[in-house]
C-alpha cells in the first residue's frame, strides 16, 4: 500500500539504530477479541524502515516468534481469513522493538460474520449469476443518501449465495441480475431486497453479529425483459453527442442497475435507451451552450415508453470574480478552481466563467500559496459556509475573496522519549460549524525540516488530532473523528497571521 510506503518513509526519518548480532526477539499472540481464544494460521507480517521484511504464521498457541535486525518502530501487520485487526483502520499496528526487552506483543482480531441465502424467480426456480449485496446507509456530498455496500455475492446453479467476512452490523440485502446481449444492453433482469421489496423504504434489515453465521429468507426477484424508452432532444445538436443522463428514481444504491447511466442523441435529436424496468429520472444538456434540461420522470414499466421529448430550456451559468484582501499579487494561473468539472479558466484579474449542469455546484479550489486561505465565499451576495451551493436557472454570481494573512500552526508532540509517540499528521477541525470533508480540511504537512506545520489556517479555534500509523486512515473521516473524539482533542485559537506552536498528544484511539 502506498500508505503504509510514507509511514515507513517517515519512520525512516527518525533513525534505526544499528543492526546486532542475530536479531531482537519478539513474540506475537495473536486472539480473538470476543472469546479470547488463540488464532492458528494467521499470517504475520514485520516491516521495518529498512526494508527488512519478516514473515510468518502463528501457530496452535496463537503465538508467532521471530527475530528482528532492527530496533525501533516497527509496522506490525496481521490477516486471517474471517477475521480483522482491532483499532487499527487500514495499516495495522506499530510494534516497538527493545533490543534490552522482552518485545510480547498481544493483537486482538475481530472475528467477521457470514450472510447466506438463496435466490428465486417468481416461478421458483432458482436464479444463477445473481449478484447479491449487503448494504449499509451513508452520504454522498450533494447527493444525500447513499446506499452502498462493499461485502457481495454471487448465486450458483442452486440459487445459493454466501457473502463471507462482513462486519459486524445492520445491513439491507439485495439481489440483481442482468442478462445482456453483445451490445451490453440489457436483455432480462430484475432487482430485489430483502423481504421481496423494490422500495428501499420498505426493506428490512439484518443483524450480523460477530463470528456467526445468518441465514436470510429467500429472495424472489421477479425477471423482466429490458424496455426501451425513445424520444427527442431539443434542439438537436446537430451530431451526435454524449449529452444523456439517466438514473433510476428514488435513492441512490450502489449496484450496477441503479448507477447513473449516459446516453447519446443522434444529429436530429433522437435517441435509443434500453432499460429494465422501473422507475427513470432523465435529463439532457449541452456542454458547448451550457444548456441543460428539466429533469424528467419516465415510468417504464412493462412496455416500451416513446415520444419522450426533453427540451434544452434552461442554463446555470457561474459568473465569478477571485478577490485579494490587501495589496498583494497573485498569479491565477498556478491556482486549481472547479465545480465539480473540468479545470475553470481565471482570467489575470481574476474574472472567470462556468457552466454547471444542474441546480447543485460544490467548489474546489486548491494550490494556494503558502499561508493563503479562503477568506469568503458569495454566492448571489450572500456568505455560503461549505463548498456546497444551490443554483438557480441564469446566471449566478459567485466570488472568493482570498487573504495571504492565514495562521500558521506548528504541531510538535510530547516529548516522552517513546518511538511509540511519534505522528504522522495532524488534522485541525473546526470547534463550531460543519465539519469540512477531507480534501477542503486544514492539516498539518512535514516540512523540509521534519515539522508538522499547518498552512494558511484561516482564523478560528480548532479541535487537533494527531494521528499515527495505527489510526492514520481516520484522515479520511474527519466527521467520525470529531464526532467520536472531538471534545477529548486539544483546543487552539489561532487569530489572522498568527504564527502558533502547540503540543499535541496522539489521538488515543480505544479498540472497536
Amino acid at each position: 500500500m502506498r500508505i503504509r510506503a510514507i509511514v515507513l518513509a517517515l519512520i525512516g526519518v527518525y533513525g534505526i539504530p544499528a543492526q546486532t548480532g542475530d536479531g531482537h526477539p519478539f513474540q506475537v499472540h495473536v486472539v480473538n477479541s470476543i472469546t479470547g481464544a488463540p488464532i492458528t494460521g494467521a499470517n504475520v507480517v514485520v516491516e521495518a524502515a529498512n526494508n527488512e521484511t519478516i514473515w510468518g504464521r502463528t501457530d496452535v498457541g496463537g503465538l508467532f516468534a521471530g527475530h528482528s535486525k532492527s530496533t525501533g518502530k516497527q509496522m506490525l501487520v496481521v490477516t486471517r481469513k474471517g477475521y480483522r485487526m482491532m483499532g487499527t483502520g487500514l495499516m495495522g499496528t506499530l510494534m516497538n522493538i527493545d533490543p534490552a526487552g522482552e518485545n510480547n506483543t498481544t493483537v486482538q482480531m475481530l472475528p467477521l460474520g457470514v450472510i447466506s441465502g438463496r435466490v428465486l424467480d417468481q416461478y421458483g426456480d432458482p436464479v444463477r449469476h445473481a449478484e447479491v449485496h449487503a448494504l449499509q446507509k451513508g452520504e454522498l456530498p450533494g447527493q444525500g443518501e447513499y446506499f452502498q455496500g462493499f461485502s457481495a455475492g454471487t448465486t450458483d446453479d442452486r440459487g445459493e449465495y454466501r457473502i463471507a467476512d462482513v462486519e459486524p452490523g445492520r445491513y439491507y440485502i439485495a439481489a440483481e441480475y442482468r442478462q445482456n446481449n453483445q451490445a451490453q444492453q440489457p436483455e432480462i433482469g430484475g432487482f430485489v431486497l430483502l423481504p421481496d421489496v423494490t422500495d428501499i423504504g420498505s426493506a428490512q434489515q439484518v443483524e450480523v453479529s460477530a463470528g456467526a453465521a445468518t441465514r436470510v429468507n429467500d429472495l424472489h426477484l421477479k425477471m423482466q425483459r429490458a424496455v426501451t424508452i425513445t424520444g427527442h432532444v431539443k434542439p438537436a445538436p446537430l451530431k451526435e453527442t454524449n449529452n444523456l443522463m439517466l438514473r433510476r428514481g428514488g435513492v441512490a444504491l450502489g449496484l450496477n442497475m441503479s448507477a447513473l447511466q449516459g446516453g447519446s442523441s443522434g444529429a436530429d435529436g433522437s435517441f435509443a435507451l434500453h432499460v429494465l424496468p422501473g422507475t427513470y429520472i432523465l435529463s439532457a444538456s449541452d456542454q458547448k451552450t451550457g444548456k441543460v434540461s428539466k429533469e424528467v420522470t419516465i415510468e417504464a414499466q412493462d412496455k416500451d415508453v416513446a415520444n419522450i421529448e426533453v427540451t434544452l430550456d434552461s442554463s446555470y451559468e457561474i459568473n465569478g470574480r477571485i478577490i485579494i484582501d490587501g495589496p498583494e499579487v497573485l498569479d491565477f494561473s498556478e491556482i486549481r478552481l472547479n465545480f465539480l468539472g473540468g479545470r475553470v479558466k481565471i482570467s489575470g484579474d481574476g474574472s472567470f466563467h462556468a457552466n454547471a449542469f444542474d441546480g447543485k455546484a460544490l467548489y474546489m479550489l486548491q494550490r494556494l500559496p503558502e499561508d493563503w486561505y479562503v477568506k469568503e465565499v458569495t454566492v448571489g451576495g450572500q456568505h455560503l459556509t461549505g463548498g456546497q451551493f444551490e443554483l438557480r436557472p441564469g446566471t449566478n454570481e459567485v466570488s472568493f475573496t482570498l487573504s495571504p494573512r492565514g495562521a500558521r500552526v506548528e504541531v510538535t508532540r510530547p516529548s516522552t522519549g517513546n518511538m511509540l509517540d511519534l505522528a504522522f499528521a495532524v488534522m485541525l477541525l473546526p470547534e463550531d460549524g460543519p465539519v469540512p470533508d477531507p480534501e477542503s480540511m486544514v492539516h498539518a504537512e512535514l516540512d523540509q525540516s521534519g515539522k508538522l506545520v499547518a498552512y494558511g489556517v484561516p482564523p478560528g479555534s480548532y479541535r487537533l488530532f494527531a494521528l499515527d500509523a495505527t489510526n492514520f486512515a481516520l484522515i479520511f473521516d474527519p466527521k467520525t473523528v470529531m464526532e467520536k473524539y472531538g471534545k477529548a482533542a486539544p483546543l487552539v485559537t489561532v487569530a489572522e497571521g498568527e504564527h502558533k506552536s502547540i503540543v499535541v498528544p496522539l489521538t488515543k484511539i480505544k479498540p472497536e
